[in-house]
């Protein structure tokens, strides 16, 4: 496989990868990732596929609006509206990123630490 057909956040907003799905819009979906790094820990993936999050900014200005509303959707939906949350994207080898399609990760439900990196 190469491509989109290849990645796996395609195949779950396709629906032929099964994952944990949290929320749903028509540019959207949000998930649950395999290993999660907070005590919450949730993916919001567009629907569409990118090769880079600039990539997604230049041709879809709007999407990360989207993004962000979905994420604090989610979010409250979980219980953390009131005690807040991170929100961050990676790209690029330096960030150990695995799967090039662009996704925001939301993390909370505990006192995160200072450091980013």
């Amino acid at each position: 496989m190469t491509g989109v057909a290849a990645c796996v956040l395609c195949r779950i907003v396709a629906g032929t990868e099964p994952a944990t799905v949290r929320h749903a819009t028509d540019a959207v979906v949000v998930i649950e990732p395999l290993v999660a790094h907070a005590r919450v820990h949730l993916l919001v993936v567009p629907r569409e596929h990118f090769d880079s999050v600039a990539a997604m900014a230049r041709s879809a200005p709007e999407l990360a609006g989207e993004m962000i509303v979905a994420a604090d959707d989610a979010a409250r939906a979980v219980g953390m509206a009131h005690d807040g949350y991170r929100l961050t994207y990676n790209w690029g080898p330096a960030t150990r990123q695995r799967i090039v399609h662009p996704h925001l990760h939301v993390l909370g439900g505990q006192v995160l630490g200072e450091r980013l990196g």
